[in-house]
């Protein structure tokens, strides 16, 4: 799954901002990334992950991560790929 390559910004259906690095988490979560594997990524501590995730799950009104991919895939944030790429793997 890839998340489009721009930050989200406001748009006319969400006025919801996450910042750069909560979007680079937003985007290794749903790619499937531990908090731990996120966090030697990009060298910061996993507390820091769990920090961003309960912001972005804040900002998005979620409570889990399967709400916050839901949520960003109603926002236009996170576009599948097709059924047969995911039946390939």
């Amino acid at each position: 799954m890839d998340l489009m390559t721009r930050r989200p910004a406001e748009t006319p259906q969400s006025s919801i901002l996450l910042t750069t690095r909560e979007f680079e988490i937003l985007q290794s979560l749903i790619d499937g990334s531990s908090g731990q594997e996120i966090a030697d990524r990009l060298c910061i501590s996993r507390k820091t992950v769990e920090f961003h995730q309960m912001n972005i799950y804040r900002k998005l009104k979620v409570t889990s991560k399967m709400q916050a991919v839901y949520k960003a895939m109603q926002l236009g944030w996170v576009s599948l790929p097709p059924v047969k790429q995911l039946i390939a793997r």
